[in-house]
């Protein structure tokens, strides 16, 4: 067994974070990853509770992904993410301030009948910084986004799931800078 990194998107157990949190109640953690290797640096899956700080830099792959799980976050920083620096899947998820830059693909994505709010938003440098996909809700109170494609995008990628929606305000996106498809929406508060 060579210890050097392989191309594999999982590790031995078929788990795909560098740090992984299965089925655990968070109470005021805080957790930091440097170079993950996997496909998520950091995956938590099917847990509750409260975060008060998630720090991930230079990810191979998604820098945070959430699945199956009600969590409050306070801080998010993500820095060079090879994919997506949040996604989040089946789940309810409330984050006070996030900041992400260098986002290979998206900043935040939200799918599979997620519902996130976010207080605060920055960030710099994603192709799309906020999606919401197959029957998810996606909240933005405050944002400064730059430096993208396209601002937003909402839509339906799996059939099985329906429209989704992003509520933010007019001065987050340029409306000719958002995706909108599959009867989903974007409102404007």
């Amino acid at each position: 067994h060579s210890n050097k990194i392989n191309n594999n998107r999982f590790d031995t157990n078929l788990l795909t974070g560098s740090l992984t949190i299965l089925e655990s109640k968070l109470d005021n953690i805080k957790i930091s990853v440097n170079g993950g290797h996997l496909e998520d640096s950091l995956n938590i899956i099917n847990s509750t509770g409260f975060i008060k700080s998630i720090k991930i830099e230079k990810s191979f792959q998604d820098a945070i992904d959430l699945d199956f799980s009600e969590l409050k976050i306070d801080q998010v920083f993500v820095n060079n993410s090879g994919n997506d620096c949040l996604d989040v899947s089946s789940g309810k998820y409330y984050i006070k301030n996030l900041y992400a830059k260098n986002c290979f693909d998206k900043g935040v994505s939200v799918g599979e009948k997620s519902f996130m709010t976010i207080e605060n938003v920055d960030i710099n440098s994603a192709k799309i910084p906020l999606v919401s996909k197959d029957s998810s809700k996606l909240k933005i109170n405050n944002g400064v986004i730059k430096n993208y494609e396209h601002c937003a995008a909402v839509y339906v990628k799996k059939q099985e799931f329906g429209p989704s929606e992003i509520t933010f305000e007019k001065n987050i996106c340029p409306k000719d800078r958002i995706l909108i498809q599959n009867y989903s929406n974007i409102t404007y508060k």
